[in-house]
């Protein structure tokens, strides 16, 4: 797929779910701030940011993201916009419940794709259009522009492997996971 723009992904900074192992997607039920370490995971980041020249910041508008990207965006002096596109997957009723309740609920990975936990239509496959038509968007909108993208961990590799033209269960690659704190150039296939 070729982009208008040069797009950057980063998943928010450690928080204080991703060390208590919990679920957290909208509405927050249970509210996840940055831990300290995430705090200055995002700091870290805005360094190599503020060397990239960003245009603009497209956010998730869950706290976590949030946070993630106000700092980035005030040491590198760049717009945020929050976008409830690039929210985290819905968990439906186990939003807020622990990671090892959610997993209980699929048998593989792959089975995420068909199913969706109780109390919501969205399975990965949802999710996945959900996302790249939130890119589709911003990407009409701008062009030649140099944008970085604050969201979660399925929701990144899912959007990754869509821009790579990659659905359903193909989306599957480790190489587009983001470790919490991290970040990386959005690869396509087409080059950019």
């Amino acid at each position: 797929m070729k982009l208008n723009n040069t797009y950057y992904l980063a998943r928010h900074g450690q928080a204080f779910s991703n060390v208590e192992r919990w679920f957290s997607s909208w509405p927050e039920k249970r509210i996840s701030r940055l831990t300290p370490k995430g705090i200055n995971q995002a700091k870290s980041n805005a360094k190599y940011f503020k060397n990239v020249g960003l245009d603009l910041i497209i956010s998730s508008d869950l706290l976590r993201t949030k946070q993630t990207a106000k700092i980035i965006a005030k040491k590198t002096n760049t717009r945020i916009i929050f976008e409830k596109g690039f929210r985290e997957i819905d968990f439906g009723d186990l939003n807020g419940d622990s990671i090892a309740k959610y997993n209980a609920q699929f048998k593989n990975q792959e089975e995420r794709f068909d199913s969706p936990p109780p109390g919501t239509d969205e399975n990965f496959t949802i999710a996945q259009k959900r996302l790249l038509e939130a890119l589709l968007k911003i990407d009409k909108r701008y062009k030649n522009k140099n944008i970085l993208i604050v969201s979660h961990a399925s929701p990144m590799w899912l959007l990754e492997s869509a821009v790579q033209g990659r659905f359903g269960k193909n989306a599957l690659d480790k190489k587009n996971f983001i470790p919490t704190g991290g970040y990386k150039k959005l690869r396509t296939n087409g080059g950019r």
